[in-house]
């Protein structure tokens, strides 16, 4: 309904629950206000996040807009117009927090260049901190856990399930050991005639987020300058641990895409 203030800052939102109404002219129920369902929810700080539409009114007429009605920056967030930089909604269109977080952040470096006559000089892009062990000579062999199976005697004398659960211990021992996240042996042989197919990212759907990046055991995942994630094929070993970590489902596999999966889940569905 509003949100609220107190002392000059955000102190929290007036809310109210929505109930669906009488059908209007579109056919479909208008969702009305219902009565005494007011509430406030207590906050510091509001993010405006509806899809709301770019106003471009306060610059210049000169500038260069997209053919979607955005405003046309370079990979440093620079317009056409000197002094002026543009980031967020109005140059990528409606999108995420993160996407508006990362955009800001390259468009302060290039302000700050701007500013300190320093415009011009290549700026290193900033990588996400590389935390995972690429060194198998670091890592400790775990044995497999196996799970308890009944014995043939007492098979034959009922029909319960001969092979049962781990334990709660051994459930924590077996997701402690690593599974070098290879595909096959080959990886893990260092081959590096292996052909398996790479990760590949979808730019319109990444958000920058450096999830994929902290996961990949073999530190594949670069940024570019957009903050966006990019792809090192020479190292990628295709073991497809960023697609499945990927929040956004930006990151894709060929051999282990979804279809695949289902192909190799159906049959066993059937049976």
């Amino acid at each position: 309904v509003k949100i609220l203030g107190e002392d000059g800052s955000v102190s929290g939102i007036e809310c109210v629950k929505m109930v669906l109404g009488d059908v209007d002219t579109s056919g479909r129920k208008r969702p009305t206000p219902l009565t005494g369902s007011e509430h406030i929810i207590d906050c510091k700080a509001v993010i405006m996040a509806i899809g709301q539409s770019i106003s471009l009114d306060f610059i210049s007429e000169n500038a260069t807009l997209t053919n979607r009605g955005a405003l046309a920056v370079s990979d440093s967030m620079k317009t056409n117009i000197p002094g002026v930089f543009g980031g967020g909604d109005c140059v990528i269109g409606p999108s995420s927090v993160i996407d508006a977080i990362a955009s800001g952040a390259i468009a302060a470096r290039s302000i700050d260049a701007y500013l300190s006559g320093t415009w011009g000089t290549p700026m290193e892009p900033e990588y996400a901190e590389k935390i995972w062990l690429t060194d198998e000579t670091k890592i400790d062999p775990k044995i497999r856990q196996r799970p308890r199976y009944l014995s043939p005697n007492r098979r034959v004398t009922n029909f319960e399930e001969i092979e049962s659960n781990l334990t709660f211990e051994q459930g924590i021992t077996e997701a402690l050991r690593c599974l070098h996240c290879g595909p096959c042996d080959t990886c893990l042989e260092k081959d590096e005639t292996c052909l398996t197919d790479k990760a590949n990212v979808n730019e319109a759907l990444c958000s920058g987020c450096g999830t994929c990046s902290t996961v990949c055991p073999y530190n594949s995942v670069l940024r570019t300058e957009l903050g966006l994630a990019l792809i090192d094929e020479s190292t990628c070993k295709g073991c497809g641990t960023c697609a499945a970590s990927c929040p956004d489902r930006a990151i894709s596999m060929r051999r282990l895409s979804d279809d695949c999966l289902y192909d190799e889940i159906r049959p066993g569905g059937k049976q």
